[in-house]
């Protein structure tokens, strides 16, 4: 009898185990991109242009991120809507249907900030 539920429960575990690792590999997969370019925050703008595009997205992340960028951003910034150099991991998410993100080339979807940082004439070289 234990053999019996041996061979039921554990098939089922290791389903169970797998879809869980295959979620966070989803999220955090090959798709991430580094990123670097200059972002903008302000009143109704949260924009990112990546070095050597003429093309500007959306910003969009999770609450903490999007909180931890505003910050940083805010740290290092004296000028209304002035440009930081940014550094990130994350992925374009296409282009949004409604809201001020809809004037924009797309949307980018940051996952990891890995720094932020004043402008400078050195950035996208």
């Amino acid at each position: 009898m234990k053999k019996v539920l041996y061979l039921l429960i554990f098939p089922y575990l290791f389903l169970v185990i797998q879809s869980c690792h295959s979620s966070e590999k989803n999220t955090l997969g090959n798709n991430l991109k580094t990123m670097k370019g200059y972002y903008i925050y302000g009143v109704e703008v949260s924009s990112f242009q990546p070095c050597g595009s003429k093309k500007v997205y959306w910003v969009v992340g999770t609450n903490e991120i999007l909180a931890d960028l505003t910050k940083k951003y805010e740290q290092l910034n004296t000028k209304l809507y002035g440009e930081v150099f940014a550094v990130f991991k994350g992925k374009n998410i296409g282009r949004a249907k409604d809201g001020f993100a809809q004037d924009y080339d797309g949307q980018v979807k940051v996952e990891k900030i890995i720094d932020l940082k004043r402008k400078s004439s050195k950035d996208c070289k």
